[in-house]
């Protein structure tokens, strides 16, 4: 599972859009690794994470060390 994002990451280019329909098809269609309604509540998930999507407007607070953004102790 690494490699499969080590690659998207390292030879995708693109917006968020684009990145999200190449791990699709990678992801549901060629690996079968998860289903499409899988995929798309996943997807729907992660919309509500507020700083950690890359969809998101807000930036993480640059002063703070990184285990508290992922904490959220911010």
């Amino acid at each position: 599972m690494c490699l499969v994002f080590a690659r998207l990451g390292l030879f995708a280019f693109g917006g968020p859009a684009a990145h999200i329909a190449m791990m699709e098809d990678e992801l549901v269609t060629k690996r079968k690794w998860l289903t499409k309604m899988d995929f798309m509540d996943l997807l729907g998930f992660t919309n509500l994470i507020p700083v950690l999507n890359t969809g998101s407007k807000r930036k993480a607070p640059h002063h703070l060390p990184f285990p508290a953004v992922m904490r959220g102790s911010f």
